[in-house]
């Protein structure tokens, strides 16, 4: 495949990108403008709160050099990707820039970059025009329109940490077909680069990077007491090369955090759990209340208000309550889960419409799907890589969704990545029924 080619499609897929971005609104903004807001009339707009966080501290970034000691808090909980090139936007462009604007120019060139590799890895089994049509399936959702392109959505720069994090998705697999550790390297690379945007794929990357290691003990475990290897040995090296290729590209921010913080984020989620509603109701926050985020205050009264921050109270109400605790959670994963797109920025305030229900099933039958495809793809050995990687997001998830009060948003990246990830097994379970075939015709 010509360079010409790639560049060709690449700059197609970023047109459509931007069109989306655009001219498509699954989200109703308050301002007939949104997308033309600049930085200091973004610092001020209505309906935005963790962005107006980000911008505000890009400005004082430009104004100041850095962030202040006033505003250290900003870096312990949130990573400095996003609001450093936000900052950088500004530095370059003035503080009257469209900030929005450019921002979705930078997303889609980089999704024109995700689909454009996801289109190289499909070509080699399908006809150009499969290949092409399959990676914009991805935009069909309008959990996806809404979140990586339109101005409400990206104003909160996950935009940025999905994109990386599917490049990397991409090029373990190819990867494991070219069987080329330069292409695990670029993989470790955008895993770490995600974790530079948003705090969740930081946990992320410590899941993936235990799962990780974990697999490279067994496989030598194995080598050792049973006299053979459980599955390829290039399979364990490039694990190993994008490991520590993350591990390096994070570590600059891993020093910074470690010798700055002051106040973590589980002690913020400790606070909450303990919290009567009572207390919530007069915080004004209802929706923590919603989103169940004292959970500890309601499966065991004499946990609330407790100032101990003490992690081993969390670990004994868990464990001696487990079904109450699920039980608990499970009274509303459903509006969470069944939202209609309007509700991004809130909890789940009117009953999902029937396109919401409809889009929304399908996402959970391609996530009950994937079961079904690792089972089908096991004779391939790339499925070990794909199973540590989505063992290991769901595991971070499985956590978040058990201690963390649900917000609507913090259900978008699951659905996008099942989305994702149902298109690729689909593929290779294509790739593999096709590699078959052609054997037995040998």
């Amino acid at each position: 495949m010509s360079f010409k080619h790639i560049y060709s499609v690449g700059f197609i897929y970023f047109f459509i990108l931007m069109f989306i971005a655009l001219f498509i609104k699954d989200v109703t903004s308050l301002y007939s403008n949104e997308m033309f807001l600049t930085a200091n009339e973004l610092l001020v707009a209505q309906g935005y709160g963790d962005p107006r966080t980000f911008i505000g501290t890009a400005l004082q970034i430009v104004e100041d050099g850095w962030i202040t000691s006033k505003n250290q808090w900003v870096f312990n909980l949130w990573p400095p990707g996003f609001i450093l090139l936000e900052s950088l936007i500004i530095k370059i462009f003035g503080p009257e820039v469209p900030i929005i604007f450019v921002l979705q120019i930078l997303v889609s060139a980089l999704f024109s970059i995700v689909l454009t590799l996801f289109y190289k890895l499909i070509y080699i089994n399908y006809s150009k025009y499969i290949a092409f049509s399959l990676p914009l399936v991805i935009f069909i959702f309008p959990v996806s329109r809404a979140f990586l392109l339109e101005p409400l959505g990206i104003s909160f720069g996950e935009s940025f940490s999905i994109g990386f994090f599917l490049l990397f998705v991409l090029l373990v697999v190819f990867s494991h077909i070219n069987n080329s550790l330069k292409e695990a390297l670029l993989a470790g690379l955008f895993l770490g680069l995600a974790a530079y945007f948003r705090s969740s794929f930081g946990a992320i990357l410590i899941s993936i990077s235990f799962f990780g290691l974990l697999i490279i003990f067994i496989f030598y475990l194995f080598k050792i007491w049973k006299k053979r290897e459980v599955f390829e040995k290039n399979i364990v090296i490039r694990i190993a090369v994008i490991i520590f290729a993350a591990f390096i590209i994070s570590l600059p921010w891993k020093i910074y955090k470690t010798s700055n913080e002051n106040m973590r984020t589980s002690v913020l989620i400790f606070k909450t759990l303990v919290k009567t509603n009572a207390t919530l109701k007069e915080e004004k926050a209802g929706w923590v209340m919603h989103g169940r985020g004292n959970m500890m205050c309601l499966v065991d009264e004499s946990t609330c208000s407790n100032k101990n921050n003490d992690v081993l109270l969390l670990a004994r109400t868990f464990i001696l309550n487990p079904i109450k605790w699920y039980s608990i959670r499970a009274e509303v994963i459903g509006d969470y889960w069944f939202s209609n797109t309007e509700e991004i920025m809130t909890r789940p305030m009117s009953k999902p419409t029937f396109e919401s229900k409809f889009i929304n099933g399908i996402i959970l039958f391609m996530l009950i799907a994937l079961v079904f495809l690792t089972i089908k793809i096991k004779k391939d050995n790339i499925i070990i890589l794909l199973t540590w990687i989505n063992i290991s997001l769901f595991s971070v998830y499985l956590a978040v969704f058990t201690v963390v009060h649900y917000e609507v948003r913090y259900f978008y990246f699951p659905k996008i990545y099942i989305i994702f990830m149902f298109l690729l097994m689909m593929y290779i379970c294509f790739r593999q029924d096709q590699l078959e075939i052609k054997d037995e015709n040998v």
